[in-house]
């Protein structure tokens, strides 16, 4: 059960990301931000769509 809250938090973390790399950002300190929670959440979300299509 605990793994299917993780994956849904994890969803909307990427799709929070990725709204927020669709937007213009001004502030630099908040690009970086993006930059990294990107780094992050990229693998993630791969490893888990590879777990659901099995």
């Amino acid at each position: 059960m605990s793994s299917i809250i993780y994956d849904a938090d994890l969803m909307t973390l990427a799709m929070l990301l990725k709204t927020l790399k669709e937007t213009t950002i001004e502030d630099d300190e908040l690009k970086h931000l993006v930059k990294r929670g990107d780094e992050i959440i990229d693998p993630l979300v791969k490893e888990m769509n590879k777990k659901y299509r099995k």
